[in-house]
């Protein structure tokens, strides 16, 4: 009768586990990442059409489980603090009211990136 080494086993059970929940969590940060970006270009203002456009979403991946998505506008980049937070107009009499684009979805592609590791957690 072949003794069983019940360490080596569960070693092997929680890496395959730990590989396949990297593996969701990589494909999570890509879907999030395009969805906020999706978001965000479908509520920016469209004073000019080149900052709605100017969008991306770049997904960095360093090896599994090291995944990263930035999004950014690419065209226009000096506007987004200026548009989410508002600024005081020219000459300083007054403000320029604020456009929250950014932050909305940030919230909610921030919760639906938790709730897409904690389903791969649970191996659903």
């Amino acid at each position: 009768m072949a003794e069983l080494d019940l360490t080596s086993e569960i070693v092997k059970a929680l890496q395959e586990y730990s590989g396949d929940v990297m593996d969701e969590v990589d494909k999570a940060v890509e879907d999030c990442g395009k969805g906020m970006k999706k978001d965000i270009a479908a509520t920016s203002p469209t004073r000019t059409r080149d900052y709605k456009k100017g969008w991306r979403c770049q997904v960095t991946s360093h090896g599994r489980g090291n995944t990263y998505a930035l999004v950014k506008n690419a065209t226009d980049y000096q506007l987004t603090h200026l548009l989410e937070k508002g600024h005081k107009k020219r000459g300083g009499k007054g403000t320029v009211q604020a456009f929250p684009h950014i932050a909305p979805a940030e919230k909610k592609w921030t919760e639906r990136f938790i709730q897409k590791c904690e389903e791969a957690c649970k191996g659903k």
